[in-house]
Formats: C-alpha cells, sequence, structure tokens
C-alpha cells in the first residue's frame, strides 16, 4: 500500500447522478483492481456528484500501519456555503478510522448527505479490509511455503541419514553427527550434502 503514504488531490472528471456514483463506489470497493487504485477512484466517483466538494480519510490506528497522513481529495475546507458529513470506516472487527465528505449546500443534490458518507464509509472500510485479508494471505502463503520447505529438507537429511547409518554400520544419532560434520567441512548445508549422499547412492 505504498502509494497511499501521501495525500493526493484531484478534480472531479464528469457529474453524476447519487444512483450512478453509489453503484460505481460499490463496484470499486469489491472489484478486482488494485486497492490503492480504487481508493482513488472511489473518492473521484463521490467528487463527480454534484455538491460534493472534497473527501478526507482521517486514518485510526490500524490504519495508520498503511497511511502515514490523512488522505484528501478535493477541498477539503468548509466555508459558509458548505457543510461535512463524518462517518465511522468501521466494517467487521476492523475500525479504520473516519471519513469526512464535504459538500456545498446550495448545489447538493443527495437526498441524504449523512447517508452518502455513511455509504462512502462502509465502502472503504470492506476495501481496507480487503487489502488486510490479503495481507494476511500473503503472509500464511510464506509461511506455509517456510514450513514445506523445512519438511523436505527434514525428509532429504532423514533419508540420507538412514544411507550413512546402513553404509558405516552407525546409529541414527551418529549419522547426523557425521551429516553435520560433512555439511561444516564442506561449508554447504545440511540439504545439499544430503542430497549429495542420496543422489551418490542411485
Amino acid at each position: 500500500m505504498s502509494a497511499l503514504l501521501q495525500a493526493r488531490v484531484f478534480a472531479a472528471p464528469g457529474k453524476l447522478s447519487e444512483f450512478e456514483a453509489t453503484r460505481q463506489i460499490g463496484r470499486l470497493a469489491i472489484g478486482g483492481i488494485e486497492p490503492e487504485i480504487s481508493l482513488d477512484r472511489i473518492a473521484q466517483t463521490a467528487l463527480s456528484i454534484q455538491g460534493v466538494v472534497g473527501i478526507r480519510i482521517e486514518p485510526g490506528p490500524e490504519l495508520s500501519a498503511y497511511l502515514a497522513t490523512d488522505l484528501v481529495w478535493g477541498r477539503a475546507a468548509v466555508d459558509s456555503a458548505s457543510m461535512s458529513a463524518v462517518a465511522e470506516i468501521k466494517a467487521g472487527s476492523w475500525s479504520w478510522g473516519q471519513s469526512r465528505v464535504y459538500f456545498e449546500v446550495r448545489d447538493c443534490p443527495l437526498e441524504s448527505p449523512l447517508a452518502f458518507a455513511r455509504f462512502v464509509a462502509q465502502q472503504l472500510a470492506c476495501l481496507f479490509n480487503r487489502i488486510a485479508l490479503l495481507g494476511q494471505r500473503d503472509l500464511l502463503l510464506r509461511r506455509r511455503a517456510r514450513i514445506e520447505e523445512r519438511l523436505t529438507t527434514r525428509k532429504v537429511v532423514e533419508r540420507a541419514k538412514g544411507i550413512l547409518a546402513e553404509r558405516h554400520l552407525l546409529s541414527q544419532i551418529e549419522a547426523l553427527r557425521l551429516l553435520v560434520s560433512l555439511a561444516r567441512h564442506s561449508r554447504r548445508s545440511l540439504r545439499r550434502v544430503a542430497q549429495s549422499i542420496i543422489f551418490a547412492r542411485q
């Protein structure tokens, strides 16, 4: 999520209706594209509604691990002609912070600006949850790969131990000591030495 580390400012491209914008935001939150791009596009889509002038994400403790600062799109300052609606970015057990949507009071056609702000926060929470779950999945895949590597090494070492024990009439402990000694003297890994013993027998 390195692309999220700096605040961004975007101009709204064209104007969308509330219905079109909410459909598009929902698709972006659960879509298959990069999370960083989705976040930018969600903000741009919200800004494409007439009267929506700015969005700010204020990260909570969980989101601070990914974001160094608040993210801002559009104009995020309140003047006499504008207002803001705040909603918590929360889904499941994760609370990511708050989102603030800024509106021009006179130009805003939204039925309920607060309901729209809550919808945007909910979609952002889904997006952040997905990012967190993808990170957890990657961690589990790396952990699984390490475990499989260890298991493969152990199988090779056990087989080489058996070959050494049989060939030199050694106990399993003595065969392991011999294997470790060979690895040290040859400055190779235990697995490579074990593999060379197995290949030499074949």
